[in-house]
């Protein structure tokens, strides 16, 4: 490691951390829109420890997070100037669908310090961009940051297991209902939680539900924040094409992908290609598609970060196969007699695996589970 390549991971200044945790909340910005990429943030501070530019990763294929920061430099600052740029993760040297970050840094003629707060674990990227910046004289400094290690969690998933980080997220009463007894739904759960779900689905790069809970349902499953409607990415898993021909999801999702095993007919086929579905054949067993290879596929398909929507019947297979990093269950204060539970064979939120942890939020009980 050159002499001025420096690492603080141990011994960060206030500032430091004070500028990384501003990128990070540019970062959020772009959390859920840059898949295969990263989402990062940026900001350009001058001698006076004075934010004077900002700058974030809109999505794949646009500039990123540094290019953006070092675009929007107020012009008085554009030349010999003495600036330090703070960015969360490792600016990359290497061209994708744009050129390296590291030649704009060099190329600014601004920039005489970089901080970044997470080792990009891209074998493209780990150490060849700091080492670069370091060669034309630009001091580069590594500073570890709790919160910036815990937002890279899917994308180091994803390029260690190309597999996404699933959180799950399950809503039911206090006697473990999640419908009435005919499957017809009901509010389960208030504003305040709700809007919660909203946020996670806008910062998720992917949705996974069921052809039963389109069915029972029928949901948009897009990230409703305020007067904006939000589009996603939806994988779904339907055994027998049963998806209806009018549901809601066909308006509101960005991409539709239904997971199907065989025999199915043509016309059914036809039907759902015709209505935009990109439609994946999956293995077979008892009734129940390979869940392994579906978020093997899931995965191919660049997602970082998946939102599992549906039932107890996906929930407890995903929970069962361990194929979850994190789920979400929603404890409503209600009892309802004769309806439909989530889990026949019993529910006790104590007795479930992993760590727990409780919120509140309003008259609803949050409880997560990280495994």
């Amino acid at each position: 490691m050159p002499a001025n390549h420096i690492s603080k991971a141990l011994m960060p200044n206030f500032n430091d951390i004070r500028f990384l945790q501003e990128s990070l909340q540019l970062a959020h910005k772009g959390k859920g829109f840059c898949y295969p990429n990263p989402a990062v943030g940026s900001v350009i501070v001058n001698e006076n420890q004075e934010i004077i530019s900002v700058g974030f990763h809109q999505a794949a294929g646009k500039a990123h997070a540094e290019v953006n920061a070092l675009k929007n430099l107020p012009n008085n600052y554009k030349t010999n100037s003495e600036l330090t740029l703070y960015v969360t993760l490792e600016p990359c040297a290497h061209f994708g669908k744009t050129p390296p970050c590291v030649n704009a840094i060099i190329e600014s003629k601004v920039i005489s310090r970089v901080v970044y707060g997470y080792k990009d674990p891209n074998p493209n990227v780990l150490g060849k961009g700091a080492d670069l910046l370091v060669n034309n004289n630009i001091e580069c400094e590594y500073v570890s940051c709790k919160e910036i290690d815990i937002f890279y969690e899917p994308y180091k998933l994803w390029l260690k297991t190309q597999k996404p980080f699933i959180t799950a997220k399950l809503a039911i009463t206090l006697n473990g209902m999640i419908a009435n007894h005919d499957s017809t739904p009901f509010k389960i759960t208030g504003d305040i939680i709700n809007k919660f779900t909203h946020q996670n689905r806008q910062s998720t790069d992917a949705i996974l539900t069921t052809a039963e809970t389109i069915i029972s349902d029928n949901p948009k499953l897009n990230a409703r924040i305020g007067d904006t409607h939000t589009k996603k990415k939806l994988y779904i898993i339907d055994r027998c094409l049963k998806l209806p021909e009018d549901a809601n999801i066909f308006k509101t999702s960005s991409s539709l992908t239904v997971f199907y095993s065989k025999p199915i007919s043509d016309s059914k086929k036809s039907l759902l290609c015709n209505k935009g579905c990109q439609l994946v054949e999956v293995s077979n067993s008892n009734k129940e598609l390979d869940l392994k290879a579906i978020i093997a596929q899931i995965g191919k398909d660049g997602v970082h970060s998946l939102w599992v929507e549906a039932g107890g019947r996906l929930f407890a297979s995903l929970l069962r196969q361990k194929l979850l990093q994190k789920a979400f269950i929603y404890i409503a204060p209600k009892w309802v007699n004769h309806g439909k539970i989530a889990f026949p064979n019993g529910f006790e939120v104590e007795k479930l695996p992993g760590k727990k942890a409780f919120r509140q939020y309003g008259e609803d009980v949050l409880c997560e589970l990280t495994f």
